[in-house]
């Protein structure tokens, strides 16, 4: 009966092992078992939103160059001292003399929109009114977007300098966009 007792008590005192000692690691396996299958899903979905991602890449290599040209022309930043070195890069190109730079403002885009309006207004001098005209051609044929809202010429004497010849002013309010 003692024997039994001690097996029975040896039997008893296995089953509190096991329960207390075994099934607490075998419950938190299962639980990380789980995290492990959550994050095996997480990166299977990352693989395939990379697979995607350079999918779209390679199918839009042929458009670079397009695609370069329209950020170019649609910039994402409406900071007028980019605005302003394009424009000193055209006026310089046409033989022209950046004046001044009047009043600006950046509109916030409209509902629905996400271009954004920026105005300048600027006055270039030159000696000849060709090199106006070129100066608005150029403008014309930039690659950022550039609307000519108002322009008016006039003639400023110079009294000062060696020349002292007449020169045209050039006084224009430009709009631009930008996203």
């Amino acid at each position: 009966m003692i024997q039994t007792k001690n097996i029975l008590i040896s039997y008893f005192f296995t089953i509190l092992v096991i329960s207390f000692v075994t099934l607490p690691f075998y419950h938190r396996f299962l639980i990380e078992r789980g995290e492990l299958a959550q994050e095996k899903e997480k990166i299977e979905r990352e693989d395939l939103r990379l697979a995607t991602i350079t999918e779209v890449e390679r199918e839009l290599a042929p458009y670079i160059e397009i695609l370069n040209k329209i950020k170019t022309a649609i910039p994402a930043d409406p900071a007028l001292p980019s605005l302003i070195k394009h424009l000193e890069l055209i006026v310089s190109a046409s033989g022209l003399q950046l004046d001044s730079i009047g009043s600006f403002s950046v509109s916030e885009p409209a509902e629905g929109s996400r271009l954004r309006k920026t105005k300048v207004e600027i006055k270039v001098l030159g000696h000849d009114y060709q090199s106006l005209k070129d100066f608005i051609k150029e403008l014309e044929r930039s690659m950022r977007i550039i609307v000519i809202e108002s322009a008016s010429i006039s003639t400023v004497t110079e009294e000062e300098g060696a020349d002292g010849g007449t020169r045209f002013a050039l006084s224009l309010s430009i709009k631009t966009y930008s996203y």
